[in-house]
């Protein structure tokens, strides 16, 4: 389901010690991922940094990007996720920096799995089911 923009919170917002460089206006669900991200730096400093990087590199790629559903696991890892009509992203963040992710095309009943570290940067193939994702809205 799409999210709102549009409500002007705030246009430069910081993740613990990585800088979104938000150039458009940030909407109420966009803010509350950010401010959820640096609660995270807290208690789970190496996953909120990964988290950080992997949407750093995801937002200069696709600005259409939104906030994610997200939940923390007991190990640290953090879980991502979007659905948009038959379309799911969902990223596996390791406080390692290593992730893992999965898309799925519900009408097409298509899966694609891949994994990385971001160290190396975002994958391709990530980058490109991402597209599709946020290409929808």
């Amino acid at each position: 389901m799409a999210k709102p923009r549009g409500s002007n919170v705030s246009e430069e917002t910081t993740v613990g010690s990585v800088s979104d460089r938000l150039i458009r206006p940030v909407d109420a669900g966009l803010q509350r991922w950010l401010d959820y991200l640096k609660t995270l730096s807290s208690e789970h400093l190496s996953v909120s940094n990964a988290v950080s990087r992997l949407w750093e590199a995801i937002y200069s790629q696709l600005p259409a990007i939104y906030a994610p559903d997200a939940s923390l696991t007991e190990d640290g890892t953090l879980l991502i996720s979007w659905i948009h009509d038959a379309h799911h992203l969902e990223i596996e963040v390791m406080p390692s920096a290593r992730y893992v992710w999965f898309y799925r095309n519900h009408e097409l009943n298509k899966d694609y799995i891949g994994e990385g570290t971001l160290d190396a940067g975002i994958t391709p193939e990530l980058l490109e089911r991402a597209r599709v994702v946020f290409a929808q809205r």
